[in-house]
Order: structure tokens, then C-alpha cells, then sequence
């Protein structure tokens, strides 16, 4: 078994807000209430440049999947964290710890 305690987001193939987004819509379908955490929205090394792959993913990151436009996130946004991925990381982590939990 695996438990989920927390998804991490960070720009890459799409932006930042569209990579929450397509996280959001998976724990719609799924019927999931994870944490979301937004991460960097830009590399944190090498090339300032934002780079996307939209010629492959999509504009949306999901193939630009009719049905997956169609999916209700509104009560899905609560989930997302005002804190940073990292921070969502480490709190989570120290928790698990404290109570004994394998990581």
C-alpha cells in the first residue's frame, strides 16, 4: 500500500498554474484530497529560459484532451497549499517522522 500525504507541482512541460491544474483534475477523478504544492515555476539550474513542451504535451500538458477540459476542479482548489513545495516537503516528512512512519 502507499499512502499519498502530498503532490508537489513544478513548471516544466506547461507552466506552473497549468501543472496545479492537471494535479487538481486527477484528484477530481480520483476522489482524492491530497495537499497540492506549488514548486519552482522556472528551472533552478542551467538555462534561465523557460522551456515547454507544448509541441508534445500539449498546451495543456494532457494532449489538449477534450474530456479533460470538461473536468470540475472548483472544489478541488481548496487542496492547494499556500506553502512552497519545499516547505510542504519538510513539514510533511517531520510529521511522518514523529509518528513513527517509514520514509
Amino acid at each position: 500500500d502507499v499512502d499519498v500525504i502530498g503532490i508537489t507541482c513544478c513548471a516544466g512541460n506547461v507552466e506552473l498554474d497549468q501543472v496545479v491544474e492537471n494535479v487538481l483534475k486527477v484528484l477530481a477523478v480520483c476522489n482524492a484530497n491530497v495537499p497540492v504544492y506549488r514548486g519552482a515555476p522556472h528551472p533552478l539550474l542551467g538555462q534561465k529560459k523557460r522551456v515547454h513542451a507544448g509541441y508534445y504535451h500539449g498546451s495543456d500538458g494532457r494532449g489538449d484532451s477534450e474530456e479533460a477540459r470538461q473536468i470540475d476542479i472548483t472544489a478541488q482548489k481548496h487542496l492547494v497549499s499556500t506553502e512552497s513545495a519545499a516547505m510542504g516537503m519538510y513539514k510533511v516528512a517531520k510529521e511522518a517522522m514523529a509518528a513513527g512512519d517509514k520514509i
